[in-house]
């Protein structure tokens, strides 16, 4: 079996309403899709979009280093039995050095749902679907309409684990949003506040006293920058990192002690691979690893949900993204139900059905 094609391809996804990432407004997204055919007519999609206001490699890097990789793998031989999650380009071809890990992301990506597809060996669910447990999303708001419109919208799909965004409207309001929210559950989610790095720490300390009564399983880089991670440890909620991921990535004595949970985005480490190895660490060292979407489309979710799938199934991910588009990439929209989002086996066997005009095909 042998490689015998591979396409790129853009696409760009209007966002139902703009989005704030990092001080950029945003009212699209755009991104490269990578399609590795093998001669058998198999189709692997893999996904690289560096997202604006978050990564600061830009797409069009991005792209010559999809050309670059394509001219090479072009012909190339597939032997699935070397197969390995972990290794450089999943064992198959020799790492490519010189590529981002967003690049590397896409291409990896690819061959792992070219591998889901003919893959005989792994227990892949005997359904129709692979399902993987993920976290809500709530944002508190000014508008009153909004919280109705947010937590039904949670419940009605099952949640039992929510996000929550906090550190943007006055402290008051959103504790009572929560509250209010933990309320309308019944007391029965767990939240996992997220302040992105806006609170000093006397607001988070008043967050803590406001809430210790909820069930709050880590809070997502609760203090600005000028501040030392380890400051919030002072209060007695367990932290989870993302922003902070790569100051502390390999260095692992210098890991906090409170430690519970770190996030990891297509790009936080080197590739599929890269997560994978970073996933086994983490585990090793008893600190959560949760997977997060930047804004994907559903090719891109998709292939955090494998990886989900194979390494991180005893937690809920971040990948409750999509609706924020109007529409998707793929034409049949992944379902999320009872907090599971479930992704059809038949994208990895069959070809998978697009949404016309989304696509541009690049030479």
């Amino acid at each position: 079996m042998k490689i015998i094609g591979v396409r790129l391809f853009q696409f760009r996804i209007p966002f139902a309403s703009p989005i704030q990432v990092g001080g950029m407004q945003l009212d699209k997204r755009e991104g490269l899709l990578v399609a590795i055919e093998d001669d058998q007519g198999h189709v692997g999609w893999g996904e690289t979009a560096p997202l604006p206001g978050l990564d600061t490699i830009q797409m069009e890097q991005c792209l010559e280093e999809l050309r670059a990789a394509k001219n090479t793998l072009a012909g190339q031989p597939l032997d699935w039995n070397a197969f390995t999650i972990s290794s450089p380009m999943m064992g198959l071809f020799p790492k490519m050095d010189t590529i981002h890990s967003l690049t590397a992301f896409g291409l990896e990506s690819a061959l792992l749902w070219l591998w889901v597809g003919r893959d005989k060996k792994h227990p892949w669910p005997k359904g129709d679907a692979l399902s993987v447990p993920v976290n809500g999303l709530f944002v508190p708001s000014s508008d009153p309409k909004e919280f109705k419109k947010q937590s039904e919208r949670l419940k009605a799909r099952g949640f039992s684990a929510v996000k929550v965004k906090i550190g943007r409207l006055n402290p008051d309001e959103e504790v009572r949003q929560i509250l209010e929210l933990d309320s309308f559950f019944d007391h029965a989610i767990t939240l996992r506040p997220d302040a992105n790095q806006s609170l000093n720490p006397d607001q988070y300390q008043t967050y803590y006293e406001a809430l210790k009564a909820t069930n709050v399983e880590y809070v997502e880089e609760p203090l600005r920058p000028e501040f030392d991670f380890f400051e919030a440890a002072q209060v007695p909620w367990p932290l989870a990192l993302d922003e902070s991921l790569d100051k502390f990535a390999e260095q692992k004595d210098l890991l906090p002690k409170s430690l519970g949970a770190v996030i990891l985005k297509p790009g936080s480490f080197d590739g599929i691979h890269g997560m994978a190895r970073a996933m086994t660490s983490f585990h090793d060292q008893g600190i959560k690893t949760v997977l997060s979407s930047s804004f994907n489309s559903g090719i891109g979710v998709t292939n955090i949900a494998v990886l989900a799938a194979l390494k991180g199934k005893e937690t809920a991910h971040g990948l409750d993204t999509l609706y924020y588009f109007n529409q998707d990439v793929l034409a049949a929209p992944l379902i999320i139900d009872k907090g599971l989002l479930n992704i059809p086996m038949s994208l990895f066997t069959q070809k998978a059905p697009f949404q016309p005009g989304l696509l541009e095909e690049i030479s």
